[in-house]
């Protein structure tokens, strides 16, 4: 019924390919930065990052409770002064909403006064960012180019005449450990009940576009406002549909969970970096950092003088190269799938009749020919899926990288992408035979019918799959309402516009995978090349391309040879590093003490193990009770350092047992103290700095994180026991980089290509008290 394709469609579904991955380099290709000297209401990537400068100092990491965490606050506090703000810190023991964690934090805050006259509850925007890093990096990524960037949209806001509405400022404290200064401005400061939207910055790595990647409650009509005011707005419902079902959090969380509208940017890149000591300045893109500024400027000015901050429905919504953004209400999204859906079936009922009379009439689509289409749309599915896994595991495997992120992952795409091709191609040369008709229509009905299923499960991500499948029903009807449908070159063209238009919604995705999620066996990304890769089922069948052997077998060359490369290619270099911790550990319960190397991975490989110079032992967990840390380690020689102590106040009899009040304190100038109780200890209730704990499960570990002392360096705790039952709790103190001469030498051993992260390389003593 539908004539084949012309025989140029194969190459022009190349072409599609390489058009969706231009506008993939532009999706993934932030915009150059601007020089200092450009007006002041433009946003300028070299003032921002000599804003980072500044606040960095010497470059020193600066978790929270640490020095380099108060001179950076008052780094901040005078940046602030300077741009005619009255900053104020708010200082608070605090407990995390979402872990067991608690810290002394020191929020700064401002306040750009809006017109009296136009003020109303719930109308104050409020703008994030946190100044604390992880222990192990400067943290000129995570999180002070979000930090400097709303300087610099203090600066052009301060500079204009007064907004419609406030504008608070806040640069919280404690979000590493666990988004405590965003709880406690949320908990404990007047001016959130004034906050009606929310905007956060954060970076994970130091490069790649600002993404906007989470969205807040009823946040629909913000969206719009981005879309309109950021002059490169660049985000989409899919990535806030896979960030919400992440086990990832920020600052924006809390505030999310709160039922406030916002909107939450970040850049994702070189994540090798992240939360080590390559997060600083001279590695952090420019490009990056002039993003997240053009991302909000905007927006800012926008939502602070323009009109109210009014909710609106959930938004389906993405960018096409950064320029434009195309967005409906997400309850569209299901009446669309469906309607795509019954347009297809509508045309194959049209199309598929089961004989023809006597060569009477048109030609018609036997139902076998639309099930032969469909078993190609499977076959391609299944056997890309199989392939591309397969590929995944061997080049893993044969690289030996620990992690998902390998320092040359070019070698790994080009094999998937190579490998998933030629298995889609096997498929349309093979044994399976489809007409063009019969694999049009059962494929662009099985994206639709996917579309309906994912409008209905999480619309975010329904446009991948729904404006192809539009585009392939709308085309379709309209082919047969003309009668064109016996013309090839209407063919060739309802064949390549669906396709080119998935591509170009898809390969952006596909690009950012391996940037966002790595490499590896789990990788997802052979599974979404093989879902993508069946759109171009019509063009496999019969004549519709035509793909010269030479090219299929240069293809396959190109396969060995990514395979090789990517076997053969280190996976960690001093740029690209593997990440390395080392923790001297006593262990005073057993009077042991022990040097541990916390690495991804089952093994060290034997260069490693010899420039260590240990005998290194795997084991499921530290050696110390309720620790779930996966570690290398050995004995040492154990280290007179003191232990934590507790020391009793008061003991009095409370309803159905005890009730104690204590100090606990480091000895030895440690930031960091924790306290764990057993598994069926007799623990009812725990107040820490006067903040009640959320005790969880009691046949588990129960441990509570102070990840900042209150000043002073002693920590009040009350407890409640039940009954009259023996009862005892772990201490543990832990400071930051000052090893033993032990660890200090294996320290130094480390290779060029490891560094330490997250929590870096630390000295922790643990001592077991029994409570009265």
């Amino acid at each position: 019924v539908l004539a084949e394709p012309e025989p140029p469609a194969g190459a022009l579904a190349l072409g599609a390919l390489l058009i969706g991955s231009f506008l993939a380099a532009l999706f993934w290709t932030p915009p150059a930065p601007r020089t200092a000297d450009v007006p002041e209401e433009v946003f300028s990537a070299a003032r921002a990052a000599a804003r980072i400068g500044e606040l960095l100092g010497d470059g020193s990491p600066h978790p929270v409770g640490s020095s380099a965490n108060r001179a950076v606050a008052e780094r901040l506090l005078g940046a602030l002064r300077a741009l005619g703000l009255r900053p104020e810190v708010q200082e608070r023991f605090a407990q995390s909403e979402r872990y067991p964690t608690f810290a002394f934090v020191r929020n700064v805050l401002a306040r750009i006064e809006g017109d009296p006259t136009a003020r109303g509850r719930r109308e104050a925007l409020l703008l994030v960012a946190h100044y604390d890093s992880r222990e192990a990096a400067p943290g000129a990524g995570d999180d002070l180019a979000g930090v400097a960037t709303l300087l610099e949209v203090a600066r052009a806001l301060a500079r204009r005449p007064r907004p419609r509405r406030d504008v608070v400022f806040l640069f919280s404290d404690g979000e590493e450990a666990g988004l405590i200064g965003a709880s406690a401005f949320a908990r404990y400061h007047p001016w959130f009940a004034d906050v009606g939207a929310v905007l956060n910055l954060e970076g994970r790595g130091n490069r790649g576009p600002s993404l906007l990647f989470e969205t807040g409650p009823e946040s629909g009509a913000l969206v719009a406002r981005w879309a309109r005011a950021s002059t490169r707005p660049t985000g989409s419902s899919l990535l806030a549909t896979l960030y919400e079902r992440l086990p990832n959090d920020t600052d924006f969380t809390v505030f999310r969970r709160r039922g406030l509208r916002g909107l939450n940017f970040a850049f994702v890149g070189r994540v090798a970096h992240y939360h080590t000591a390559l997060d600083d300045l001279a590695h952090l893109d420019r490009r990056s950092l002039q993003h997240h500024g053009e991302q909000i400027l905007g927006l800012v000015r926008d939502l602070a003088w323009g009109p109210p901050l009014a909710a609106g429905s959930d938004l389906v919504f993405f960018d096409v190269a950064g320029r434009w953004v195309l967005s409906w209400p997400a309850r569209w999204s299901a009446p669309l799938a469906a309607l795509a859906l019954a347009l297809l079936l509508l045309c194959a009922r049209r199309l598929v009749r089961p004989t023809r009379r006597r060569g009477v009439g048109p030609p018609t689509l036997a139902a076998g020919g639309l099930a032969r289409g469909a078993g190609a749309v499977l076959a391609i599915g299944v056997l890309c899926s199989l392939v591309g896994g397969a590929v995944a595991a061997a080049t893993h495997t044969l690289s030996g990288a620990q992690t998902p992120f390998v320092a040359h992952p070019l070698p790994h795409v080009l094999a998937l992408w190579l490998s998933c091709g030629l298995a889609a191609c096997a498929v349309g040369l093979g044994a399976v035979r489809a007409r063009f008709d019969g694999s049009f229509l059962a494929t662009w009905i099985a994206w639709a019918a996917a579309a309906l299923v994912v409008a209905l499960v999480a619309p975010g991500a329904s446009y991948l799959l729904l404006v192809p499948a539009l585009a392939a029903a709308f085309g379709l009807a309209l082919l047969l309402a003309a009668g064109r449908a016996e013309r090839a070159a209407a063919a060739s063209a309802l064949a390549l516009v669906p396709f080119a238009v998935a591509a170009a919604l898809w390969v952006p995705v596909l690009h950012a995978l391996p940037e966002g999620m790595g490499l590896g066996p789990r990788t997802p990304l052979p599974y979404a090349l093989a879902f993508f890769l069946t759109a171009a089922t019509p063009l496999l069948a019969r004549r519709s391309v035509l793909l010269p052997l030479p090219l299929l077998g240069a293809a396959a060359v190109g396969l060995l040879a990514a395979v090789f490369w990517a076997g053969w290619a280190p996976t960690a270099t001093p740029e690209h590093p593997r990440r390395l911790n080392v923790v001297h550990l006593e262990d005073r319960p057993s009077g042991e003490a022990w040097l541990l190397l916390l690495t991804p991975g089952e093994a060290l490989d034997e260069a490693l193990a010899a420039r260590l110079g240990a005998p290194f032992e795997r084991t499921p967990r530290l050696p110390f009770p309720g620790a779930r840390v996966l570690a290398f380690h050995a004995p040492v020689a154990p280290v007179p350092l003191p232990s934590p102590g507790l020391e009793v106040q008061t003991l009095r009899a409370a309803p159905g047992g005890r009730e104690l009040t204590a100090s606990l304190r480091t000895h030895r100038g440690a930031r960091e103290l924790a306290l764990a109780f057993p598994p069926g200890a007799p623990l009812e209730a725990l107040w820490l700095g006067g903040v009640r704990a959320r005790l969880g499960r009691a046949d588990r570990w129960r441990v509570f994180w102070c990840s900042a002392l209150p000043p002073g360096g002693a920590l009040e705790l009350r407890l409640r026991l039940r009954g009259e039952e023996e009862a005892e709790v772990y201490l543990l103190d832990a400071s930051d980089g000052d090893l033993p001469p032990r660890a200090d030498a294996v320290r130094r051993a480390r290779p060029p290509d490891a560094v330490s992260s997250y929590k870096g390389d630390q000295t922790i003593v643990l001592d077991r008290v029994p409570l009265p």
